[in-house]
């Protein structure tokens, strides 16, 4: 997963004309993190439908995500993460709880989905 990340940043920067072996001015920086993120989040949505569809063919009731499974173990470990939560994990938290799931999160390293 962390490969294939790595492997669509790339890609962004190479498609906003930004060499790969060029130093981005701090405004094309700026710009290609919140394009990264907005595709996290969408990632990150689909990845835990995925798990959840996963746990329902399976005959589960209930789903365990981890973040680290997701997201960069260093990052989260320095929480350098922290600025991806707000963007990229809360809002699957919140659209799971409008639509009925249970999810408890622990410190922001995974969660259960309840169902």
């Amino acid at each position: 997963m962390n490969a294939e990340i790595i492997h669509r940043l790339e890609q962004s920067f190479e498609s906003s004309g930004v060499p790969m072996d060029e130093l981005p001015t701090p405004e094309q920086a700026r710009e290609q993190a919140a394009k990264a993120r907005a595709s996290l989040k969408v990632q990150f949505r689909n990845y835990v439908i995925g798990e959840i569809r996963k746990a329902i063919q399976s005959g589960y009731d209930a789903v365990d995500i981890e973040f680290d499974d997701y997201i960069d173990e260093d990052a989260l470990a320095n929480r350098s993460a922290d600025a991806l939560i707000p963007e990229v994990i809360d809002p699957t938290i919140e659209e799971l709880r409008r639509v009925g799931y249970e999810p408890e999160v622990f410190d922001y390293s995974s969660m259960t989905i309840r169902f």
